[in-house]
């Protein structure tokens, strides 16, 4: 498939990548299908994706992978690094 954007879009979607926000311009594409998906899904849909979303946090909190982070400078900082890798 192949798909036109306006420049703005496309530039978008390489700023996303160049930042280092996401691995690719195909996962930018797809997370922003996902949430077009997401908003106009019903609300029985869209309880299904949050229960589903919370088992996974609550798994992840289950097997210690998660971060405690005590201040906004620890969060900003944090973020950051997120969007280094």
């Amino acid at each position: 498939m192949t798909v036109e954007l306006p420049t703005a879009l496309e530039d978008l979607v390489r700023q996303k990548v160049e930042t280092g926000e996401y691995a690719s311009e195909t996962e930018v594409v797809t997370s922003a299908l996902e949430l077009l998906v997401l908003r106009d899904s019903s609300p029985e849909m869209r309880r299904k994706v949050f229960e589903a979303a919370l088992e996974a946090g609550e798994a992840d909190l289950r097997a210690g992978r998660y971060v405690t982070l005590r201040s906004d400078a620890e969060i900003d900082e944090f973020i950051a690094g997120l969007t280094k890798s």
